[in-house]
Formats: C-alpha cells, sequence, structure tokens
C-alpha cells in the first residue's frame, strides 16, 4: 500500500510517542485499573514516586524530553472506563489550559465526525477535585 499524503504529511511534521499499557502486571491478573501493588496509576501524575509508580516516572521523562526540542501538540491517555461504554474522551477545562482556548475540544470533535463509533456528546471537559491528579490535567 502507498503512503498517503496525508500520512506523509504527519510523519513529516510530527513526532508520535507511543507509550504502551502501563499496568499489564494488574490487567493480567484482573484490574482494569491498578497496577498488580493495587494503586490506580492514573492518579499518581501530579507527584509520582520511584518507590510506587516508576511508569508514570518514565512516561513524564519521555514527555519532557520531547517537549525540550518540540511544542507538544496533543496527549492522549486512552483506557477504558469502569462505568462509561462506547468511545469518548475526557479533556479538560480551559482554567487548565494557558490560553482562553477551545483547542482541547479539537480532535474528539474530529473522531466524532470521522467514527460512528465515539460519541462527541459523552465526552467530559470538566475537573472534579478528584481528577487533579490525573495525567489529563498534569501533562500541559
Amino acid at each position: 500500500m502507498k503512503p498517503s499524503k496525508e500520512s506523509k504529511f504527519l510523519k513529516k511534521n510530527f513526532a508520535f510517542k507511543i507509550i504502551p499499557m502501563l499496568n499489564p502486571d494488574g490487567v493480567v491478573n484482573g484490574n482494569t485499573r491498578c497496577s498488580l501493588s493495587g494503586l490506580d496509576l492514573n492518579r499518581c501524575w501530579a507527584a509520582p514516586n520511584v518507590e510506587e509508580s516508576p511508569e508514570i516516572l518514565g512516561v513524564k521523562k519521555v514527555l519532557r524530553e520531547t517537549v525540550s526540542s518540540r511544542d507538544l501538540f496533543l496527549f492522549c491517555d486512552f483506557h477504558g472506563h469502569t462505568r462509561m461504554k462506547n468511545l469518548f474522551a475526557f479533556g479538560c477545562t480551559n482554567v487548565y489550559m494557558e490560553k482562553d482556548t477551545l483547542k482541547e475540544r479539537i480532535f474528539p470533535l474530529m473522531l466524532h465526525e470521522q467514527m460512528d463509533e465515539f460519541h462527541f456528546d459523552y465526552c467530559k471537559f470538566d475537573v472534579q477535585p478528584d481528577k487533579e491528579s490525573t495525567a489529563r490535567v498534569n501533562v500541559r
């Protein structure tokens, strides 16, 4: 298959960093969110430590190295949800963004327009206090 002009453009202009699942030890033992130690890794992004969440420290190091040479255009944290079904996104309100824009909604809206399975109406962009330690809030 010949690469499309869109894929050529993306490869020329963007660096893609794909991080695999961070909790395979927990998943293999039946946990959907937690590591084998029982720690919910998505609640460790504000203050990860080498003893409990070295996976988060590793991802943050990759992100720091990336932004030292280029802008971070988009960060997506894909994972399942315990109560919600279908495809949707969680984002952040502008309070957590540097500028007053709606740019956090562009990618989910594009997905909605291209995929019947993705539901923009199910997306949430507000951040409750118990979500302030998640990746979506701490990676900016």
